[in-house]
Parts: C-alpha cells; structure tokens; sequence
C-alpha cells in the first residue's frame, strides 16, 4: 500500500483561490491585533515612566530601546 494523504506544498504561495485569501487575510489580521494588544499592555505596565518633563515614554524609550 503506497497510498497516502500527504499535501506536496510546494507552490503554496501560488494558491489564489478565495477562500485561501480569506484565511490569509484573517490570519494577518489576528497577528496583527495580538502584537497591538500585546504592545499596548507592555505601554500599559510602564506608564508611570516619565520622562524628565513629566511626558510619558520615558519608561518604554528603556524598555523597547534595542540592545
């Protein structure tokens, strides 16, 4: 029995049929909202960081700055 169900995706980035493109879509969007949701309570937790003019950043300037 050589019989099998496995999907050569080879190509993949190719398939343009309507439902891919939702799934695509939506897929992106919900990244997209997590990382947002995700930064926003990071900013959240490090709100009270002021800067030396009493302006907020100061503490997510620390925090998000490259290392």
């Amino acid at each position: 029995m050589d019989k099998n169900n496995v999907l050569d995706f080879v190509g993949r980035e190719d398939i343009s049929d309507a439902l891919t493109a939702l799934l695509k879509a939506g897929t992106q969007q919900l990244i997209s909202q997590a990382v947002e949701a995700e930064l926003q309570d990071l900013l959240a937790q490090h709100s009270e960081y002021r800067t030396s003019d009493d302006k907020m950043g100061g503490g997510a300037q620390r925090i998000l700055a490259p290392v």
